[in-house]
Parts: C-alpha cells; structure tokens; sequence
C-alpha cells in the first residue's frame, strides 16, 4: 500500500496533514501532496503546517529523503513553516531530508514527538539573525503578518 495524504485539518494557528500506508519505494506522490497541502495553505491562509508520518511504514532512504527535500524547497511558498513528524522508527536518525529542504531556503525541521513539532511550529518567527534550527529564518510578507486564520 503506497504512501497516502489521509487529511489535511486547519487547526488554531496551523494546518494538521495526516498522512497513512506504507512507503515501498518511487514513485512516490509528494509533489502532487505538496501542491494539495499548499493550496490548503493558501486556502485557509496559513503559514504553519504539521504534516504527520509518524503512522507511515517505511526505511529511510537518502536518494529518497534527497528528492523529497528538493521537492519541498522548490514548493513551498515564501514564509511557510513546516514541522514534520517522522515514525518513532527511524529516531534518532538525522535527517538527509531536513538538512536539504533547509540548505535550499525552506523553513523546515523534523521531529520524532508530534508535541515538540507543534511547539516550534508555533513559535513565533524569530529574528533574520537565526532560526531555532541555526538557520537563516526567512522573514514573512508584510501583508501576511498580523494573523493566521485556520
């Protein structure tokens, strides 16, 4: 059973994405998932998005883990912030995919505990001078600020 978007909730302050199955290898869905859940965030107009694969079955994969962190950067729209869950399975593995999507520019961390990934979700932004990741935050839009309505 391949990997499968099973919803995306709008939450106070964030987008919740639950995704199910089995990862058995490409080719895999996440481009079409990430215009999905990027349209949720446009949608909704939101800026925080946990997406949940704590209940997907797979084996890391570094080609694949590469891809989908490009995937990512290239997608995600300008100030969105994302908080993924990975399956306790694969901790405390460092994650190929987390260190691409951010190298490439995209606000993105990893976690194995859903209520740490909620946590810094829901930081407020921090300063052009460092994320809590260590990295360079990348300033929201002027107009976005101000409010999350999901």
């Amino acid at each position: 059973m391949p990997v499968t978007l099973e919803s995306i909730v709008p939450r106070d302050g964030y987008l919740e994405v639950l995704f199910g199955g089995v990862y058995d290898g490409p080719p895999f869905r996440f481009p079409e998932f990430l215009e999905r859940i990027f349209g949720a965030c446009e949608q909704h107009r939101c800026r925080r998005v946990l997406l949940d694969h704590s209940r997907v079955g797979y084996q890391t994969d570094i080609l694949a883990e590469h891809n989908v962190g490009e995937a990512v950067a290239q997608a995600i729209p300008l100030g969105v912030r994302l908080a993924f869950v990975a399956p306790a399975s694969t901790a405390p593995h460092p994650s190929h995919f987390e260190t691409v999507a951010v190298n490439r520019g995209a606000r993105v961390r990893v976690f194995w505990d859903w209520q740490e990934a909620l946590n810094w979700l829901l930081e407020p932004p921090s300063s052009p001078q460092g994320g809590s990741s260590g990295s360079m935050a990348i300033p929201e839009p002027e107009e976005e600020r101000g409010g999350v309505a999901c």
